[in-house]
């Protein structure tokens, strides 16, 4: 059994940068910014007809964003407004939850393409992996998550729950006692208690049963 974390927080940085420079080159950024500009289309006909035309229109007028760092890495893409990423976002949790988990990640993985500071979607897309099983792709996107804003609470449950799933209680509890820590600081432990009651139960059978 795995008795420690599957990646330090400078592996996770690592690996995320490898992975925007290997997958979003030109030649297959256009290639993933069609497929997923297709899917959302098919996904339209909810929408009002204003909507879908401004969500058309802003498509038309993306730009890959080319602002690079030091290391020349990809930074992103702009041009969707707030509106459209959270019409897309809501598209991603209907396709998760009619178990399209494949396209749900494309969606998602788009988002964050335009707004990777939004600790709610690099969550949703940990949630898919974890429900598919991939609990190291989940870890990392959490981990990004609480990185992006330690300030968003559910994270914390997010790789807790993440970690007890994979039997692994001590890092669940480590999780759970980083929360209770955070809370406790900011004086909000009382709006929390229960759900960390809840899971503290969740993590002691565990322990008992090993």
């Amino acid at each position: 059994m795995i008795s420690t974390p599957l990646k330090t927080e400078k592996q996770i940085k690592a690996q995320l940068r490898e992975a925007f420079n290997e997958c979003f080159n030109e030649e297959n950024l256009i290639e993933f910014y069609r497929q997923c500009h297709e899917l959302i289309y098919k996904h339209l006909q909810n929408c009002d007809l204003f909507t879908q035309e401004k969500i058309k229109n802003e498509f038309l007028n993306i730009k890959i964003a080319v602002d690079w760092d030091s290391t020349s890495s990809f930074r992103g893409l702009q041009g969707l407004s707030d509106e459209t990423l959270l019409v897309i976002y809501q598209v991603a949790l209907n396709l998760f939850e009619t178990q399209r988990f494949d396209q749900s990640k494309q969606l998602l993985s788009m988002l964050l393409l335009f707004a990777s500071k939004i600790s709610s979607y690099w969550n949703a897309l940990g949630y898919v992996y974890q429900t598919e099983g991939n609990f190291e792709s989940a870890i990392t996107c959490y981990s990004k998550s609480l990185e992006t804003d330690p300030d968003n609470i559910e994270t914390y449950f997010y790789l807790a729950r993440c970690y007890l799933q994979m039997q692994q209680s001590y890092l669940a509890k480590q999780q759970l006692d980083n929360l209770r820590e955070y809370l406790i600081q900011s004086n909000s432990i009382h709006l929390w208690e229960n759900h960390i009651i809840a899971l503290t139960k969740e993590i002691n059978l565990i322990f008992k049963g090993e």
